[in-house]
């Protein structure tokens, strides 16, 4: 028979997961949370999210299985402040009435690089101080890109650009690519050569556009990320006030110092407006890999 004990003496559940969690890229999280009440009458009830950073990127099942809501891409992090550390908190309650008692753990998932992929972050800028958000409305925004040295050249896989604001209409924004085969820092985007598929949503955070399939871009070559409104609403970018790159292994690539605008005139053609001062550019990431001919 069980003893007989005051409201007080009512004991919590326990949880006897590990807490810090580690999964590769491109694997979904599945990770059952165990828990028990020592009262062995009170049953666990209810697993829920009850806090984190990242709450809003995770879930959890009546049954217990924590996961993620998307499958975890190393190259484009949507962790809060994306560092491929997901921080989420777990509640776990047992029993009813005047005997339910609820306790909670916090929880990290590390996502780890697959190196057996051939894409990578060629550079970036995403980890730097942020500044605020850009809005891009009357005139249109390019980013200068600088490949390196590969003799052959890089396939572009993608461009992840950081939201400011979700964008309710992911076909009001269009980004491609540029190039203008003319020396020095000061010369503008002339020619489009790329346009990048939009996602199905965009989000307040690091947002992926594909290029097409094995898409080569020149070694030792300007570029510009040109991104412009094609919708009725005005897009926020998430700004740094920084010039510098990330320090990632690898990632060798410039991101110019430079941005450019590009004004909608009343007539709608296009002119190029002066070159705007340094330090404040948008966040974004290259991510693709060497070229190799044979």
């Amino acid at each position: 028979m069980r003893s007989l004990r005051s409201i007080s003496e009512n004991a919590e559940p326990r949880i006897l997961n590990r807490r810090a969690i580690s999964i590769s890229e491109g694997i979904g999280l599945d990770e059952h949370i165990a828990a028990f009440d020592s009262d062995v009458d009170d049953l666990i009830t209810a697993y829920e999210i009850s806090g984190g950073d990242d709450q809003e990127s995770s879930r959890i099942s009546d049954g217990g299985v924590l996961s993620l809501k998307s499958v975890p891409d190393y190259e484009v992090p949507t962790d809060a402040n994306m560092d491929n550390v997901y921080e989420v908190q777990v509640q776990v309650t047992s029993g009813t009435g005047n005997r339910e008692r609820s306790t909670s753990a916090d929880f990290t998932i590390q996502i780890t690089n697959d190196e057996s992929e051939a894409e990578r972050t060629l550079v970036s800028n995403t980890g730097q101080t942020a500044k605020g958000n850009a809005t891009v409305d009357h005139s249109d925004s390019a980013v200068r890109i600088r490949s390196r040295s590969n003799a052959d050249g890089y396939v572009i896989h993608s461009v992840p650009l950081e939201f400011g604001e979700a964008l309710e209409d992911p076909s009001g924004v269009k980004v491609s690519l540029w190039s203008n085969r003319k020396p020095g820092k000061y010369n503008r985007p002339k020619e489009e050569i790329l346009a990048f598929t939009n996602p199905s949503s965009i989000g307040a955070r690091l947002t992926e556009f594909t290029a097409a399939p094995d898409t080569v871009l020149e070694p030792d070559t300007s570029y510009w990320v040109m991104i412009e409104r094609t919708g009725d609403t005005a897009i926020r970018f998430a700004e740094t006030g920084s010039d510098s790159e990330d320090p990632i292994p690898g990632a060798d690539w410039d991101i110019g110092s430079l941005r450019f605008y590009r004004p909608r005139n009343i007539d709608g053609k296009w002119g190029y407006d002066k070159v705007r001062s340094d330090r404040d550019q948008l966040k974004l990431r290259v991510i693709g890999y060497e070229h190799s001919s044979e």
